[in-house]
């Protein structure tokens, strides 16, 4: 009987250590399991980290869609925007050299003319590749063709001096025929214009379309991003 009991007691030694191992091992693999459920959240973390990179992406399309659809929008109301507005004037000279000879009964007549020069800029022909959006030094640039120059004679304000006479039988008013107004009319106009052009009328009128296309668009894209400036340029 005593040989029994020290076989029991040599046996149970063992077994302790048995269970203490099995415990080590199950303690080991829980840690493992831990350890990789950690990197399977880093996995998600980083994901996540992508679809709210390609969110801003998106968000930076649609912040440029929305400044192209405004600029548009409001240009096809807009459309011809007066810049500018100058007046000009010429004088020409109508002669009537009479039937007789010499001049002897020439008649002489001056005419001022006044005309009145608008210049606009037509901003209905825009589209979304005139309007540019640069997302990193936050600036939209718009792209607008140069002004329109219509000069126009405003008859109401014509100045006629008195008839002079020149010929010693020159008698009466000049009469002005229908086709040598129509030249006059057509010279003053030619040099109306050769007027506006040495003064370079134009290139400041152009430069006045520049800030009133500012000035309307400054607004509209402060009211998307207030961080952004709107730049203003021709397109050739």
């Amino acid at each position: 009987m005593k040989k029994e009991n020290n076989g029991r007691t040599a046996v149970l030694p063992v077994i302790l250590c048995v269970a203490a191992l099995v415990l080590i091992i199950a303690y080991a693999f829980g840690t493992i399991g831990k350890g990789g459920a950690s990197k399977t959240q880093t996995a998600v973390h980083e994901d996540d980290g992508f679809w709210k990179t390609k969110e801003q992406l998106e968000n930076d399309k649609n912040i440029t869609l929305y400044m192209q659809e405004a600029v548009l929008g409001s240009s096809e109301r807009t459309k011809k925007l007066e810049v500018f507005v100058q007046e000009v004037s010429d004088v020409t000279k109508l002669e009537d050299k009479g039937i007789l000879p010499f001049d002897l009964d020439k008649k002489t007549m001056y005419i001022k003319y006044s005309g009145t020069a608008t210049y606009t800029v037509d901003l209905s022909p825009l589209t979304d590749a005139d309007v540019t959006v640069n997302q990193g030094n936050k600036i939209v640039t718009i792209c607008i063709p140069h002004v329109e120059e219509k000069l126009e004679l405003n008859t109401d304000e014509t100045q006629a001096q008195e008839t002079q006479h020149d010929g010693i039988f020159s008698l009466g008013d000049l009469k002005v025929k229908p086709e040598s107004m129509i030249k006059a009319q057509q010279d003053v106009t030619k040099n109306m214009r050769e007027k506006l052009s040495k003064e370079k009328t134009k290139d400041n009128a152009d430069k006045m379309a520049v800030m009133s296309v500012w000035e309307i668009y400054q607004p509209i894209i402060q009211q998307i991003d207030s961080s952004y400036a709107v730049n203003v340029e021709f397109a050739d």
